[in-house]
C-alpha cells in the first residue's frame, strides 16, 4: 500500500480503538452511576483515565511492531477517545436527567 492509504488506515484503526475504549469507559461510568455512590463514581473516573492512558501508551509501545504509521494511529486513537468520551458522557447525562425527571414526577 502507498503512504496515503497507510495513513488513512492507521488513523481509522486508531479511531476505532479509541471508540472501543470510550465505549468500555462509558459502560464503567454507567455501572458506577447505578450504584449511586460517590466513591464508585470517583473510582470509575480513575479507571477510565487509566484505560485511556493504557490505550495511548500501548500504541506508543507497539509502534515498532505495528505496520501502520505511528502519528496517524495515535491521533486517531486520541480523537476516538475524546469524541467517544463526549458522546457517552452526553448520553449518560441525558439518561440521568430522565431518571431525575421521573423521580420528581413520582414525588
Amino acid at each position: 500500500m502507498d503512504h496515503t492509504t497507510m495513513t488513512i488506515v492507521g488513523a481509522a484503526a486508531g479511531f476505532a480503538l479509541g471508540l472501543l475504549a470510550a465505549l468500555l469507559s462509558g459502560r464503567i461510568s454507567g455501572k458506577a452511576m447505578e450504584k449511586g455512590s460517590t466513591n464508585a463514581v470517583m473510582a470509575s473516573v480513575t479507571v477510565r483515565m487509566g484505560l485511556d492512558l493504557a490505550v495511548l501508551v500501548g500504541i506508543y509501545l507497539l509502534r515498532g511492531v505495528n505496520p501502520l504509521p505511528f502519528e496517524p494511529t495515535v491521533i486517531g486513537a486520541a480523537m476516538g477517545l475524546s469524541l467517544g468520551g463526549i458522546f457517552f458522557a452526553l448520553r449518560l447525562s441525558r439518561k440521568l436527567k430522565e431518571q431525575e425527571a421521573d423521580k420528581n414526577e413520582r414525588n
